[in-house]
């Protein structure tokens, strides 16, 4: 699998990584983000998603497919805390985000599959 497959994981994690840390507070105050901030402050979500980043490059870079396929998963799992915590809120909230947790779920979803897509063809 070509290395540059990998790209769009790491700018999204990235990017969101760093609009939790320096976005505009107004942006996470939505119900959605409610739980998600009752567990840690945004800033320390956005610094996960920023070195889960930095974790895929690395892996991408030392060219050790495992490696890229542990930091895959790892992704993965911290997505699907995320859709949890948006599908929660959709049921529990009225005015909460619908789409909140599908797009974290199908991100989710992305990185588990390429994750054992590498896994296996190694």
């Amino acid at each position: 699998m070509s290395r540059w497959f990998y790209t769009p994981f790491i700018v999204l994690a990235a990017t969101l990584g760093l609009a939790y840390v320096f976005g505009d507070p107004s942006r996470t105050a939505a119900q959605s983000f409610h739980a998600a901030q009752s567990l840690a402050p945004m800033w320390a979500w956005g610094t996960l998603f920023f070195a889960g980043a930095v974790a895929i490059l690395a892996a991408v870079l030392s060219n050790r497919d495992k490696l890229i396929a542990a930091s895959l998963f790892i992704g993965g799992v911290m997505y699907s805390w995320w859709a949890v915590l948006f599908a929660v809120s959709a049921l529990t909230d009225e005015t909460a985000s619908l789409a909140g947790w599908a797009v974290h779920g199908f991100v989710s979803a992305t990185h588990y599959v390429t994750a054992w897509r590498v896994w296996v063809q190694t």
